[in-house]
């Protein structure tokens, strides 16, 4: 993240420069709103994964970008139980390197997402994930 003195390295500048632009062309953000909140996983091979979860760090606001580079990889989301009998179904994107998903308004609270486990993947993935956070 770019909290403190840490300076950001110029691709990542440049990347969220790029994101920002576009999202603002496309009416996703509104002038002002700016990326200041990074964090970057790699997956080493598909025995790598991240469970399902919600992201709700203290003071997170606005849009979640999540950027995928090296192996395709699935992304799931999942509605989050409404408690009733109606089984949820679980929505699947193939992330191919290069990937884009934004996540707006409410997807951290109607829904779970996660990278389940791939056996086959034999290759890295790299994920970073812009986010604004309020200080």
């Amino acid at each position: 993240n770019n909290q403190g003195d840490c300076q950001m390295p110029q691709v990542l500048r440049e990347i969220t420069q790029k994101v920002e632009s576009r999202m603002l062309e496309q009416g996703l953000l509104t002038e002002g709103q700016h990326f200041n909140y990074w964090l970057g996983n790699q997956y080493v091979d598909g025995t790598n994964n991240i469970g399902m979860h919600s992201d709700d760090e203290r003071g997170l606001v606005g849009p979640i970008v999540s950027l995928s580079f090296g192996s395709e990889r699935y992304f799931d989301f999942l509605p989050r139980d409404s408690g009733g009998d109606i089984p949820v179904k679980k929505t699947r994107l193939n992330l191919e390197s290069g990937s884009v998903v934004v996540m707006m308004g409410d997807t951290q609270k109607n829904y779970l997402h996660g990278v389940p486990s791939q056996r086959r993947i034999t290759s890295p993935r790299i994920n970073i994930t812009l986010r604004m956070v309020k200080n």
